[in-house]
């Protein structure tokens, strides 16, 4: 505070008598105090509704997680040219998607896109590595045909309508990833490169067949096995 400002109040409250001066000073004090109540009301108040939308905001975050989780798995128990990049393959989605999925701050706002893509990798992550741990026990302690296994896993994993039966592509790719799984499992090992094997093996079919991708590839089991048909 720049005193030369007041420079006339202070030379006024030099010529009050000492119990004006302590009356001055205390009416001073009172009036600081009642700024200062009303201050921590405002605090008060905008704290209230700090937490109040800290509430709306995860009430709509709950369902943009099970959205984003249920997006994957989707992705995931379908036929991709690769699962390395899951998340990638969901953003993309939702990118195009977005009006539809009521998701149009993904686009609009970077901020926002780069989060949830952070959070694809995360569940991404997550969810492939439960999903080899279910792959795995189909093939060894928990033996199951693949018809069988493909049930479960469409029932768990697909989005919105269940297809019954699995269609031909999933069953084929499922196929795939249990001999993979089945191959890891002999050697006794703990097969962190469980899904670039699985990107070699699409992209090896792919090369066999022509280059085909996703798009124009049609894999189909062959007598329990698995082929690429363009």
């Amino acid at each position: 505070m720049r005193l030369d400002l007041h420079r006339e109040d202070l030379h006024q409250f030099s010529k009050l008598s000492i119990e004006e001066k302590l009356i001055h000073l205390f009416a001073s004090m009172l009036v600081m105090q009642d700024s200062v109540n009303r201050v921590d009301k405002e605090v008060n108040v905008i704290e209230g509704r700090m937490s109040h939308l800290e509430d709306l905001t995860q009430q709509i975050w709950q369902p943009t997680q099970k959205l984003l989780k249920g997006l994957l798995g989707h992705y995931l128990i379908k036929l991709l040219d690769a699962y390395s990049n899951l998340d990638e393959h969901v953003g993309g989605y939702i990118y195009t998607k977005a009006e539809w999925l009521r998701l149009g701050i993904y686009v609009m706002d970077p901020i926002v896109r780069i989060t949830l893509d952070d959070y694809l990798t995360k569940y991404s992550t997550e969810l492939r590595s439960s999903f080899q741990k279910q792959v795995t026990h189909s093939v060894t302690d928990k033996k199951k045909t693949l018809a069988e296994f493909a049930h479960i896993m469409v029932a768990k994993y697909h989005l919105p309508v269940i297809p019954k039966p699995a269609p031909q592509n999933i069953l084929a790719v499922l196929a795939l990833m249990r001999d993979i799984a089945a191959a890891s499992a002999t050697r006794s090992t703990n097969d962190t490169n469980y899904w670039v094997h699985v990107d070699a093996a699409l992209n090896l079919l792919a090369e066999q067949h022509g280059g085909h991708k996703r798009d124009t590839c049609s894999m189909t089991p062959m007598g329990g096995r698995y082929d690429c048909q363009g």
